[in-house]
């Protein structure tokens, strides 16, 4: 039974790192993308993805903007920054 146990847990992580790298991989092919094709119109495409992206994932888009232009990078810790500020968790009682 244990056995079991373990290849259902080697299943999920397997799951899991697979997803990772599909995003990761997406990722990297709209930077390619956007580095042949640098036009106001997918400039505003990956502003809007990266808005999006914040609000659903928070802090993981940070990591991934690395891999994108140092522009959009520092509009990405800028919206970070302001929605971790917005944070009600965070203000003092």
């Amino acid at each position: 039974m244990s056995n079991w146990n373990e290849h259902k847990y080697e299943l999920c992580e397997d799951t899991a790192r697979n997803k990772f790298l599909d995003c990761y991989y997406n990722w990297a092919r709209l930077n390619d993308f956007w580095l042949k094709k640098s036009n106001v119109q997918v400039s505003f495409a990956i502003v809007i993805i990266g808005v999006f992206g914040i609000l659903s994932t928070g802090r993981i888009l940070i990591y991934f903007s690395f891999y994108l232009s140092p522009g959009f990078r520092i509009i990405l810790r800028l919206m970070y920054a302001y929605l971790r500020d917005l944070d009600p968790s965070r203000l003092e009682a």
